[in-house]
């Protein structure tokens, strides 16, 4: 084999190697290009995450404050509740205190009229 055709030989042996690397290079690119597209997805989603949790903190701190609301409804509650009952024991205090009177006056009810009833009589009697 001569110079040229060793030459030849060579050459060709680099085309194939250079077509081989020029493939393996496409391979590459493919995957960059994949790689850029699931990164980009990753961002995409990564985003709708930062915007989802946005949305929770907000509502969060909406929470927290109807919490507080009803915490302030609460404690009005049992500010009303406590005047509530001390009127109504004052009110059980004074229907007990009626119920006594009542007794009195039936009391004084029958004693006025075995009274009235021995008065007609002595009248009577006289």
């Amino acid at each position: 084999m001569n110079n040229e055709e060793k030459i030849m030989q060579l050459l060709g042996e680099l085309k194939a190697g250079q077509e081989a690397m020029a493939a393996r290079l496409e391979n590459v690119e493919a995957a960059q290009e994949s790689l850029q597209a699931g990164q980009e997805t990753v961002v995409a989603r990564l985003g709708k995450l930062e915007a989802g949790q946005e949305s929770l903190k907000t509502d969060m701190r909406h929470t927290r404050m109807l919490i507080e609301d009803q915490e302030h409804s609460i404690q009005l509650i049992v500010e009303q509740y406590t005047d509530i009952a001390e009127k109504l024991d004052k009110a059980n205090d004074r229907a007990s205190q009626l119920d006594d009177v009542r007794e009195r006056v039936r009391t004084l009810e029958t004693v006025v009229m075995n009274h009235t009833a021995a008065l007609k009589e002595l009248r009577r009697a006289e």
